[in-house]
């Protein structure tokens, strides 16, 4: 296997430069400029981002300001704890338009710890009605709890 096609926890190093790296490869792979790539998500049991050159499943992700049912975001209840573990995520550099569906997508930061003080990436994730609402709710996704 090739150092990108395995299941990462990227809490170690640097997860920006990780990424950053992937796509740099997934550019070279596809002989497309870097520019003309853009970062997509899956979060299905089997990716539909399979046949992407350069493909990573993150694990260990948790979320906050919402629960995340395996297909798309759910309100939180009273009892909810504030930082839930997520499933797994694809990810893969892809070109431009070429990343599916467009709807319904929660533009979600990825935050380094719990202290949302350094954004490392961000990931769209499926959400019932309007993305405004769900932006209100200040979702989130953590890559190392603190």
């Amino acid at each position: 296997k090739q150092w990108y096609q395995r299941r990462v926890a990227i809490t170690a190093g640097n997860p920006a430069v990780f990424l950053n790296a992937l796509r740099q490869e997934s550019a070279r792979k596809l002989n497309l400029p870097i520019n003309s790539l853009e970062f997509v998500s899956d979060w299905g049991p089997s990716s539909g981002l399979s046949k992407a050159a350069c493909r990573v499943t993150i694990e260990g992700l948790t979320i906050e300001g919402a629960l995340f049912d395996g297909h798309k975001l759910v309100e939180c209840s009273r009892d909810s704890p504030s930082n839930c573990p997520i499933s797994n995520c694809s990810v893969a550099w892809v070109p431009a338009g070429k990343g599916g569906k467009k709807d319904n997508l929660l533009e979600t930061p990825v935050y380094y710890n719990s202290l949302r003080e350094h954004q490392v990436t961000s990931i769209k994730i499926p959400c019932p009605g309007s993305t405004a609402s769900w932006k209100l709710k200040s979702v989130a996704l953590i890559l190392k709890n603190q």
